[in-house]
């Protein structure tokens, strides 16, 4: 895919949809991969395992992205009410821009599919820096990512965020009188400022977002966390410091070169 047929200044929902995707995929390399070489233990990575790493169905995307009206709590703030049938509209999409492959299509030979955008060792140490904030629901990120987006590390208010996510989700929405028509219903619900308001409450209760009063705010310890979730987005490069380095579970992995033959072994067809 050329990414450029994605906004670098905006954050919009195909643009989180894409992280989200990301997000898995990475995901995927550190619990499969990555965690097996931390402990110590020898990895052989044949053509069917790489496969592995990027391959999801229609049915784990749904996961990702149908919160089935708020009562998967997983589900991020950013696709409130997505059904089945949108998240393979946009599936569609992503395989024509290159982004993922359809492998499989049909009854028996469901729908499957393979992230196709190379992994980048730099992108490996920023999911690494974040992940530690949010290693129990990486989709955390692009709440607190929205957040920074609009109120920066400021102060802000529960209906501030209901209203950042009510712009997003009117955009996304109204492209068309049918997807009008369905926010005006979806907007005009109890359920979707609860679900909202409980994702920011997720926030809270790990410490992502501090809270008093009628006061939110990033926590301040997030900031570099936020920042390396920027960069991983938008495929930024950068050289990571020493400091950074001594930080990171894959210090000893990098320096004996580990992690980058994993990583030119993943992108090998």
């Amino acid at each position: 895919m050329d990414l450029k047929e994605l906004p670098v200044d905006e954050f919009n929902t195909d643009k989180a949809f894409y992280a989200a995707l990301k997000l898995h995929v990475y995901g995927t390399v550190h619990d499969s991969f990555l965690t097996t070489l931390i402990g110590g233990r020898s990895l052989l990575l044949d053509q069917e395992l790489k496969l592995e790493v990027g391959r999801f169905t229609a049915r784990k995307a749904n996961h990702l992205f149908v919160s089935e009206n708020g009562h998967r709590a997983s589900t991020s703030a950013e696709f409130y009410g997505f059904t089945s049938h949108k998240v393979r509209e946009k599936l569609t999409a992503f395989h024509e821009l290159g982004v993922v492959e359809l492998l499989g299509k049909g009854l028996r030979d469901a729908y499957t599919y393979r992230w196709k955008v190379p992994v980048k060792h730099w992108e490996v140490c920023s999911f690494m820096r974040f992940r530690r904030s949010t290693a129990d629901d990486l989709s955390m990120n692009l709440e607190m990512y929205r957040i920074f987006l609009d109120k920066g590390m400021g102060v802000f208010a529960a209906r501030d965020f209901v209203d950042i996510y009510a712009r997003v989700h009117g955009a996304e929405y109204g492209t068309t009188r049918w997807g009008q028509r369905k926010w005006e219903k979806i907007a005009s619900s109890f359920a979707y400022t609860e679900f909202i308001r409980g994702r920011l409450q997720r926030l809270v209760e790990r410490g992502l977002v501090l809270h008093k009063g009628d006061d939110y705010q990033i926590a301040p310890d997030m900031a570099d966390a936020v920042n390396h979730f920027d960069l991983f987005v938008n495929a930024v490069p950068f050289r990571p410091s020493r400091a950074m380095c001594d930080a990171c579970a894959l210090d000893k992995l990098c320096q004996a070169g580990s992690t980058q033959k994993l990583i030119v072994s993943l992108n090998q067809e």
